[in-house]
């Protein structure tokens, strides 16, 4: 047997060995742990991103909410108390993540998730109700635990 013949076989004995038992060299450890970091940063940036993306969504829906007491605060410093919905700016959105609608009384504005969004779950509401007699808004969700975290000032 020739020297030659038996670098191959060393070669092949390696190569079976990692195949076959999982031999690593260091360098190997080295780099399949740095792929599994690279992967596993990579998914949790990936998480992160559309968990960013849905509080966004909640957000937006409680920034129209916000626009409703804004308006509501403007028609009642206009008309006094006895403000409706068609004595609003804000009128309510359809567009986005969420519906928003007022009642004809213009004291409850509700905002309802048309789809699953992150935690928060489809048919889920914000809302802003105004209390006439103590002159402030209380706020209300269907899921008041998922609010909480999104936007703890809210509730």
């Amino acid at each position: 047997m020739c020297i030659k013949s038996l670098s191959v076989l060393t070669v092949l004995s390696f190569a079976a060995c990692v195949i076959f038992t999982g031999c690593k060299s260091k360098e190997e450890k080295q780099v399949e742990a740095i792929t599994k970091a690279i992967v596993k940063a990579s998914k949790q940036l990936a998480e992160e991103e559309e968990a960013a993306k849905n509080n966004n969504a909640v957000a937006d829906a409680a920034m129209k909410v916000t626009a409703y007491e804004s308006s509501l605060l403007a028609a009642i410093a206009e008309t006094g108390d006895n403000v409706t919905k068609k004595d609003l700016l804000y009128q309510g959105d359809d567009s986005g993540d969420f519906i928003v609608s007022i009642s004809d009384d213009g004291t409850v504005c509700t905002a309802t998730a048309t789809k699953d969004i992150g935690e928060f779950k489809e048919g889920g509401t914000i809302t802003s109700r105004y209390d006439k007699t103590k002159e402030r808004f209380i706020h209300d969700s269907s899921q008041p635990d998922v609010v909480k975290k999104i936007l703890p000032k809210f509730l």
